[in-house]
């Protein structure tokens, strides 16, 4: 239309005609870059869901792992402790069985009539224990363990212990080992 208002020389529809398609296309332009706004708002809003869906997956991703390692590092240091205690256990039990040794050979080299006057200087301190403390003393002598005393005398075995700790004191002894010694000396 604005062409054929310039070819009759009507030039100020023709400008008028000319201004109101340009405000016309700025319209249509305007609504193209309002969609094209919309879109792009869009795809930032699914881009930002999908980095924050990331970011959750690999945090619990993290946390996981975190968790595995520290379960699989309490395992690896539980089996280390329990080797541990077996390997304690295995040399107490190894002791146990030396002392049982060193009792069976004392009690097969002597007479049961000079056991009794095998304890040479300690059975000079008898008379310083307590019926209690000697009847454990004997009993020790068999090589028997703090439990199995415990069960024979009737007692816990925190009694034993302490009982076993009045008896080294009493007798300046160390240790069972140093008891074994010296009946193994003196007899």
């Amino acid at each position: 239309m604005e062409r054929i208002y310039k070819e009759n020389n009507i030039y100020d529809k023709a400008y008028l005609i000319s201004k109101q398609l340009d405000s016309l296309r700025k319209l249509e332009n305007l609504e193209g870059k309002i969609a094209e706004m919309h879109l792009a708002d869009k795809e930032l809003l699914e881009k930002e869901q999908v980095k924050h869906e990331n970011y959750l997956f690999w945090r619990r991703f993290g946390i996981l792992i975190i968790l595995i390692t520290i379960f699989i590092i309490g395992t690896i240091l539980s089996y280390r402790n329990s080797g541990k205690f077996k390997k304690d256990k295995q040399r107490m039990e190894e002791e146990m069985e030396q002392m049982k040794e060193e009792l069976n050979y004392y009690s097969d080299n002597n007479l049961n009539e000079n056991r009794e006057n095998s304890y040479g200087e300690i059975s000079q301190d008898f008379d310083k224990l307590t019926e209690r403390q000697i009847d454990l003393l004997k009993l020790m002598a068999e090589g028997l363990s703090n439990k199995e005393i415990a069960e024979k005398l009737f007692i816990t075995e925190s009694t034993v212990k302490y009982h076993i700790k009045n008896i080294y004191s009493v007798l300046e002894l160390k240790d069972r080992k140093d008891f074994f010694k010296k009946i193994r000396n003196n007899g």
